[in-house]
């Protein structure tokens, strides 16, 4: 019927003919049993950073498959798969902006102030740190690290739209990841346009994730798992191939595509500010201790949405793991939590050291 070989009856006969995923039984089990303790509303995806493969594609309200209209009219949504469905990124895209900044040779000495907040034209744009003071004279590392909106906001006006948008474009942001020709409908995400990025205030915007712009956690992954390899962006795949009743595979359904997006040396660069994340910065409760240690960057996305006079933030940790030889990138998304490390952040530590705890004793 189509190219994934549903004809393949016709040549092996009637017996029948399964999908095999490349979900890891075990790591979305263990998963899904944190985001029932951890997570009302939002989403789960592990990667593995050498293959490309899904082996963890979680979202959050569930709901029993053998009852589905019972969910139709639910206001919680349990049928919306909020893993590959789009949200503003907030500071995980500080990311993008750090890579653009390598990319182009930025100078990492180079400092900006960050006085708490940043005044552009009538527009006041607050570091989270603002009503606590400031964070002083910040280098490239330590903006990073302590996800500085004041010092991302110098740095994407000294870039420009350009380079964030072309880099962007370079990690898959803003198209689908690929999943879609799998028969999976995927959100392609959502970048703004060069005429909606013609002022320094919107520019500002894009620099920390916020305004026109969308991302699934499927992509946030995606992100992570293409720094962890080295700077390499393999093809993501869910479908792995067709067996037959006994297991034998009758066609491989992987894509086995590549392409180095960034420098190496700009990976590695990436790679030790997400360390530092973890260890001197906002993403502190994602360190998994003794397996390995872990990196990422922490993400808290104003959605302009208020319930009780209080504004909706979605929270976000991406990042990989173990961080010497990394093999597995992971996103945590959370609808309506308290930011990204505090609501993200403990889901992501749980879930790793549960997996690394898993693999010592199999």
């Amino acid at each position: 019927l189509d190219e994934y070989g549903y004809r393949l009856q016709r040549v092996y006969g009637e017996s029948p003919l399964s999908i095999k995923l490349t979900l890891d039984y075990h790591m979305q089990k263990l998963a899904e049993e944190v985001m029932d303790k951890m997570v009302v509303s939002g989403a789960v995806v592990i990667i593995d950073i050498l293959s490309g493969d899904i082996l963890v594609l979680a979202s959050r309200p569930g709901f029993n498959p053998e009852d589905v209209s019972a969910y139709l009219n639910d206001e919680a949504q349990p049928l919306f798969n909020r893993a590959i469905a789009g949200y503003t990124p907030g500071s995980i895209f500080k990311v993008i902006t750090a890579a653009a900044a390598l990319e182009n040779n930025f100078n990492t000495a180079q400092t900006f102030e960050c006085p708490g907040f940043v005044t552009i034209g009538d527009q006041v744009f607050r570091c989270w740190i603002f009503n606590e003071g400031s964070h002083g004279t910040m280098d490239l590392k330590n903006g990073f690290a302590q996800s500085c909106n004041s010092f991302f906001i110098h740095l994407g006006i000294h870039l420009g739209s350009e380079k964030m948008i072309e880099t962007a474009k370079e990690f898959g942001l803003g198209s689908v990841t690929g999943i879609n020709s799998q028969r999976v409908s995927e959100y392609p995400g959502l970048l703004p346009k060069p005429s909606e990025l013609e002022n320094d205030g919107s520019i500002a915007n894009l620099a920390i994730g916020q305004g026109k712009i969308l991302i699934t956690p499927l992509q946030a992954a995606s992100i992570a798992a293409t720094i962890a390899n080295g700077g390499i962006r393999n093809s993501v795949n869910l479908v792995d191939c067709i067996v037959n009743k006994n297991g034998d595979i009758i066609r491989d359904l992987k894509k086995k595509e590549w392409k180095r997006v960034i420098s190496r040396d700009t990976a590695n660069k990436l790679m030790e500010m997400m360390s530092a994340t973890v260890n001197i910065g906002t993403g502190y409760r994602a360190d998994i201790g003794g397996y390995g240690g872990s990196a990422g960057k922490t993400g808290s996305a104003e959605t302009g949405m208020f319930e009780d006079g209080k504004m909706i933030i979605h929270a976000w940790f991406t990042g990989f793991f173990p961080y010497v030889e990394p093999r597995y990138a992971m996103c945590v998304f959370v609808e309506d939590g308290t930011g990204g490390g505090t609501s993200a952040a403990p889901v992501f530590a749980e879930i790793a050291s549960r997996i690394m705890e898993w693999e010592e004793i199999r």
